[in-house]
């Protein structure tokens, strides 16, 4: 799945994906070097629905 970081520490990130949804991440040590606004791609499988929540729930 491509995201784009919107916020990111050195221990996890925030990723909103082309489907509106976002995603708190945890960065490993490879993949720490990205900053917000860097575009990622991510497994499915990293990302449990449960922390997923439609950008639309805000709304």
């Amino acid at each position: 799945m491509k995201g784009k970081i919107i916020e990111n520490s050195s221990s996890e990130a925030l990723i909103i994906f082309e489907d509106c949804t976002l995603c708190l991440l945890p960065l490993n040590k490879a993949s720490s070097f990205k900053k917000s606004g860097d575009n990622i791609n991510v497994y499915s499988s990293n990302c449990s629905s449960i922390s997923k929540q439609r950008l639309l729930d805000f709304y």
